[in-house]
């Protein structure tokens, strides 16, 4: 997970990454409210702690 004021160049260095490690990349423009939480609770319990 990933986090951090808009416009830093994250989305296309996080897509590339996912791209090539068979990962998944979901911007949070790009995901409801729901979904975002969804995905924030997915990391936390599976206690990934590689963030960027």
């Amino acid at each position: 997970m990933s986090g951090g004021s808009r416009r830093q160049g994250r989305s296309f260095l996080l897509q590339a990454l996912a791209d090539a490690t068979d990962g998944f990349h979901c911007a949070a423009g790009e995901a409801s409210a729901t979904e975002s939480l969804h995905l924030h609770l997915l990391v936390t319990w599976s206690g990934c702690t590689g963030g960027l």
